[in-house]
């Protein structure tokens, strides 16, 4: 079955053991690992395997993850510059000015809001009294 695992922010896997578990995974194709867990017959050491995904996808705000799971990746940088943010926010105000939104529903809320009535009722108002 291929499948993909999707870590959001690697930050997530700063401990060794999450380190340790993303690599098995990339050099294995698998996570295999030993546990102790408390039994009705005492405490017992048990293998957990789960077979990986074909695919990992981390994504992380830090220049680089441990040095051991570096060689087993493919980093993609993107450029965070204030230049790039600038050309981006200046892109997505060009799209705007080709389909402005239709703010009619949001005008129309307001001005029934400027209108109304605003009386509130607190109903636990006399316990915080």
């Amino acid at each position: 079955m291929n499948r993909i695992l999707v870590i959001v922010e690697a930050s997530g896997l700063s401990s060794d053991f999450g380190s340790y578990i993303m690599r098995s995974l990339l050099s294995e194709g698998c996570i295999r690992y030993l546990t102790t867990e408390k039994t009705s017959e005492g405490m017992k050491s048990r293998l957990i395997e789960r077979e990986g995904p074909t695919g990992l996808i981390v994504t992380t705000t830090l220049p680089t993850l441990h040095p051991e799971n570096e060689t087993r990746l493919l980093s993609i940088t993107v450029n965070d510059s204030q230049d790039q943010t600038k050309a981006i926010l200046k892109s997505l105000a060009e799209q705007n000015k080709m389909n402005p939104p239709d703010l009619t529903r949001w005008v129309n809320l307001q001005l029934w809001l400027d209108h109304a009535e605003h009386r509130t009722v607190i109903p636990y108002a006399e316990k915080i009294g």
